[in-house]
């Protein structure tokens, strides 16, 4: 059964959540994870 699609409103967080194959970890890297904080950071800015 496919899921539900999910809405998204203006001004209103949404949850997050990163998890690898088996909730192994997807960054090995730590400048890896660095880099996607930032993009997170960058795309969730209003302006």
């Amino acid at each position: 059964m496919p899921r539900k699609t999910r809405m998204y409103l203006p001004e209103v967080p949404v949850h997050v959540v990163q998890r690898g194959h088996n909730r192994d970890a997807c960054f090995v890297v730590e400048d890896d994870f660095r880099y996607y904080r930032q993009v997170l950071v960058c795309q969730s800015d209003p302006g």
